[in-house]
């Protein structure tokens, strides 16, 4: 059951309580039991969100976004693949690489960079400026759950 629900997060990150319940057919003391044990062993995190506590595999990121207003700041949720792991490094290491430079320097495709980039640029985990007919790549802010805000560029 425990891995169920373990699996269940991983694949919905930022889910809540009654979400899962209702997705996975447990009661409340089944589901809570679960949660804690998952929690206490490092496997998972919550985080207050409004009224919910949501739930994240452990080694989730959280990127700050626009709320929907502007006036306050909303977290996007995300768990990065290995690749897209290996590109947040090099940028970090070396700012404002291109696409063709990263993916040389981690011996893959430029279609592969190139799509995993544009995932991250889509929630701002990346950023992307034009220099004449170069596009060139640096990090945004990045947030782990457990930490305070670092800024990755």
């Amino acid at each position: 059951m425990r891995g169920q629900i373990y699996g269940f997060i991983q694949a919905n990150p930022g889910t809540h309580f009654n979400y899962m319940k209702r997705a996975l057919k447990l009661n409340n003391g089944t589901l809570a039991y679960h949660l804690n044990v998952l929690e206490h062993d490092d496997l998972i995190r919550s985080q207050n969100d409004g009224i919910f506590r949501r739930f994240y595999p452990a080694d989730s990121r959280i990127v700050p976004g626009n709320g929907g207003n502007g006036a306050s700041l909303n977290f996007t949720h995300v768990q990065l693949n290995s690749t897209q792991d290996k590109i947040i490094s090099v940028i970090q290491n070396t700012p404002g690489l291109t696409q063709k430079e990263i993916a040389k320097t981690l011996g893959k495709s430029t279609q592969v960079v190139n799509y995993n980039i544009n995932e991250m640029a889509q929630i701002g985990l990346v950023k992307l400026e034009r220099d004449g007919n170069k596009t060139k790549c640096f990090t945004g802010r990045i947030y782990r759950l457990e930490e305070e805000p670092v800024d990755m560029i």
